[in-house]
């Protein structure tokens, strides 16, 4: 059970940011760490034998102006063991050579013994192929040749033979040393890589994601704000998820809103459809009368009881987001016009006094389409430009390919900016007394349905105009 639930809380933290962003800040700096012992262990091999041939050289000399034609047996050997040799040799310029060797020294290096080569103005990455070799104890039970420069003299050539395990030993003492201060370094800097990355970044992702978690469980009571205010990109995600949430919560609200409306539409609704029953029933009954007048009047009062009762339904489908029933058929746009136009109590266009309503386009234009749909597009559109104050509205209809542009015109005065951008949202209204904010999402939604779409196309203090693109051949 203890190993299963270290597993449990160890596992989540691997696969973490922090966690992997630990990673590989170690590795970063360790990588970075090794390529300095490299380079630390390749200068080191050449200062250690660069002494060596310093050494060399000033014993050279010395004997170059000793009288005696070759030193005795115990400083011959005293000078060698000083540098732990088995030979030195120098060449002089003017081809003169001196060397100084053990007396049962064979002449000449084994076949495949190395040489090591440390030209004047070699660099440490030429060095680092013979000090990786040494390193790994290749030559430590083998002689090997350094050859030099002399520092003080570089047209003095040394070559020392000696034995290559005081070099191993010390280069591998001196690597041993440098890595453990490179380990520290390593964790040190690491830390403090971490650390800055982990404040600037993760802390400040993880909280935003704890935030979010949160948000997901209850958008609706959620309130929390980030009281960071930051200018990088982090502070542009948590601006980002601000908006969102504000305007997820704004849907809340107008979700609940539509809620509230549809379960009061949903009580008076069958009181209404009576109500209209009640009249359709009256108004059957005076298309029968004698009175010329009356009976004239009567089939208008039972088709506007008719789409009454029709967009009550419907509007009680769109607060329970049920689809509405549709019935594709041939309409003529002028006549369809006319109807819209007498709904809204339009008078001659001649006239000074009240709504003009006006048809601009192709008398026989025709498309197919919902009937009951489009009439309250239009009906609807004609209703925010009556109550906006246009006193002139046209129904400008043209034809785009397959499609058919309705634009409907007035010369009201505008729209308010703050509500431009948020025209076709539920509970958007421009303002004026009694109104519900609903008739533009109506609008946009019964558009989506019949296969089209609308949007403002301008508006200033000269009117408002409204496009919509509708298909000339729709089925449902």
């Amino acid at each position: 059970m203890v190993a299963t639930a270290l597993k449990s809380l160890l596992i989540p933290h691997a696969r973490s940011l922090g966690a992997k962003l630990l990673a590989v800040t170690l590795v970063s700096v360790m990588a970075i760490e090794t390529l300095l012992l490299v380079q630390a262990i390749a200068l080191e091999q050449r200062r250690y034998l660069m002494r060596d041939v310093e050494k060399a050289h000033l014993i050279m000399l010395a004997l170059s102006e000793t009288p005696m034609e070759a030193p005795n047996l115990i400083l011959r050997d005293k000078l060698l063991s000083g540098l732990e040799a088995e030979s030195i040799s120098a060449a002089f310029p003017g081809f003169m050579t001196m060397m100084l060797q053990k007396r049962d020294l064979a002449a000449g290096l084994a076949d495949g013994d190395p040489r090591i080569m440390l030209p004047a103005d070699g660099t440490w990455f030429q060095d680092i192929p013979s000090a990786l070799w040494t390193l790994g104890g290749a030559g430590q039970r083998r002689e090997l040749a350094v050859v030099a420069p002399a520092p003080q003299d570089t047209q003095v050539q040394i070559t020392i033979r000696k034995s290559g395990r005081g070099l191993v030993g010390h280069l591998r003492q001196y690597a041993i040393n440098i890595l453990g201060l490179s380990l520290l370094i390593s964790m040190f800097t690491g830390l403090l890589v971490y650390t800055a990355l982990y404040t600037l970044i993760v802390r400040p992702i993880r909280q935003l994601a704890e935030q979010m978690q949160r948000f997901a469980k209850s958008p609706e009571r959620f309130s929390e704000v980030l009281s960071q205010a930051r200018r990088d990109e982090i502070g542009v995600v948590q601006e980002s998820f601000d908006l969102m949430r504000d305007t997820v919560q704004s849907a809340f609200r107008q979700k609940s809103r539509l809620a509230t409306l549809g379960t009061a539409v949903t009580k008076i609704n069958h009181d209404l459809k009576n109500v209209l029953s009640t009249a359709l029933l009256m108004g059957d009954s005076l298309a029968s009368s004698s009175d010329p007048m009356v009976a004239k009047i009567a089939p208008r009062l039972v088709a506007s009881i008719e789409k009454a009762t029709a967009v009550c339904t419907d509007t009680l489908d769109f607060t329970r987001d049920a689809a509405t029933s549709l019935q594709p058929e041939p309409i003529r746009l002028r006549e369809l016009s006319l109807e819209v136009g007498n709904a809204l109590g339009a008078v001659d266009p001649d006239s000074d006094d009240g709504l003009a309503w006006r048809f601009d386009g192709d008398a026989e234009a025709s498309l197919v389409s919902d009937r009951l749909s489009l009439f309250r597009i239009l009906t609807n559109l004609g209703h925010n430009a009556v109550q906006a104050g246009a006193q002139d509205v046209v129904l400008n209809v043209t034809t785009e390919g397959e499609s058919l542009v309705l634009q409907l015109c007035d010369d009201g005065p505008g729209l308010p900016k703050r509500v431009q951008d948020h025209l076709f949202e539920p509970f958007v209204s421009v303002g004026k007394a009694g109104g519900t904010g609903l008739g533009l999402a109506i609008v946009r939604d019964l558009c989506g349905l019949l296969g089209g779409d609308v949007c403002l196309e301008r508006t200033g203090e000269d009117g408002t105009c409204f496009r919509i693109n509708l298909p000339m051949e729709w089925s449902y």
